[in-house]
Parts: C-alpha cells; structure tokens; sequence
C-alpha cells in the first residue's frame, strides 16, 4: 500500500483529478477481475520507419479509418473496485491469506 501512496503523491501526468496511472498493477487486476474493465476494439501499431517517433505506439479508434481493429484497448476500469481488489491482495501477502 505504500508503494501506491507514493505514485499517488508524484506530480501527475495530466489533470490531478484523473488520478496518477497504474500501469503495473492494471493488467494484474484485469487478470483477477475482468469485469472490473471497460474495453474499445481499435488498431494498434508501433512506428518502426521514423527518427523522430520511433517506437511510438499509435492508437487508432475511429472504425472508418480503413484500418483493422486488432485489439482492445482498456478505457476504463472501476477504480474502487481495483483499489479493493489490491488492497485485498496485497493485506493477504501479510497475512497469508486472500
């Protein structure tokens, strides 16, 4: 729990009230909780040509772009329900329990 107090304090990379992203721990939770994510079907693809955006990974939602959509993406996630659900997890790791 200290270690998600501590992102929590970090300066934000976008409006504060959005929260500070769990990238770590997100996929986790969606192991353990599905339900708890909300998903958008869209294409993906990792720039490989540029100098100057290589390895940026473009995300493209609008269906009509022509191009097939090749994954989901995570939108949104129940906050509440994923900062339980860790909380549950990692009090069991002192405890032994889950």
């Amino acid at each position: 729990m200290q270690l998600l107090e501590f992102s929590n304090a970090l300066p934000a990379n976008g409006p504060r009230e959005q929260g500070s992203p769990l990238h770590d721990p997100c996929p986790v939770a969606w192991l353990l909780a599905p339900e708890l994510f909300r998903f958008r079907p869209c294409h993906i693809d990792v720039e490989v040509d540029s100098a100057l955006t290589l390895g940026h990974t473009a995300v493209e939602f609008r269906a009509a772009s022509g191009r097939t959509q090749n994954v989901q993406w995570a939108i949104e996630a129940d906050a509440e329900g994923v900062f339980a659900l860790l909380e549950r997890y990692l009090s069991a790791g002192r405890s032994g329990k889950a």
